[in-house]
C-alpha cells in the first residue's frame, strides 16, 4: 500500500512539474544536426535546465529512490547505443529526430529502456505544450553532445 502511494505520489509530482515548466523562448537558428557550437551548447543547456532538469538530472544521485525519471546521462547512453545509423552523422540526425519526436509524442513502444523502467517511472508526459520543435532542438543537439559525459 504505501509503495503504492508513492508512485501515485511520484506520478502526480511528475505531471504537475511537466505542466509547470517554465516558458523558455529563444529565437535562435540553428541547423537541427549540425554539432552544436559554444553558443548554442549554452542555449541548450540554458533550455535543459528550464525544460527538462526538474524531472532528469544529468549524473547519477547517490539515492536513486528519490528519482522522478531517469537520469539524462543514462537515457543518452541509450539513445547512442540504440540509434542507427550508416555514419556518424546519420547517427546523430536519427538521435536528434529521434528526441524530438519522443519529447512531443512518447510511447511505451518507442521507448529505448526495459520494462522495468516503464514500470518505475511510467511512460513520460508529453511536452508538446511546454517546448517548441526549435528549443528541442537545441536541447538535443546538447544532450547529444554532453551526455553521457566522457
Amino acid at each position: 500500500m504505501i509503495m503504492k502511494t508513492k508512485m501515485i505520489a511520484a506520478e502526480i509530482v511528475l505531471t504537475g512539474l511537466a505542466i509547470c515548466l517554465v516558458s523558455y523562448t529563444n529565437k535562435s537558428n540553428v541547423s537541427a544536426y549540425e554539432p552544436a557550437s559554444i553558443v548554442e551548447i549554452s542555449d541548450g543547456e540554458t533550455l535543459f535546465k528550464a525544460k527538462c532538469s526538474a524531472c532528469h538530472v544529468t549524473s547519477k544521485p547517490e539515492d536513486m529512490s528519490t528519482l522522478i525519471a531517469p537520469p539524462m546521462m543514462g537515457v543518452m547512453m541509450h539513445v547512442k547505443k540504440d540509434i542507427e545509423g550508416k555514419n556518424e552523422t546519420e547517427k546523430r540526425e536519427n538521435a536528434i529526430t529521434f528526441i524530438v519526436d519522443y519529447v512531443q509524442y512518447p510511447s511505451e513502444e518507442k521507448s529505448m529502456f526495459g520494462a522495468y523502467a516503464i514500470e518505475r517511472f511510467n511512460v513520460m508526459p508529453s511536452q508538446k505544450e511546454n517546448v517548441t520543435e526549435e528549443e528541442l532542438t537545441l536541447i538535443a543537439n546538447y544532450l547529444y553532445d554532453n551526455l553521457p559525459s566522457k
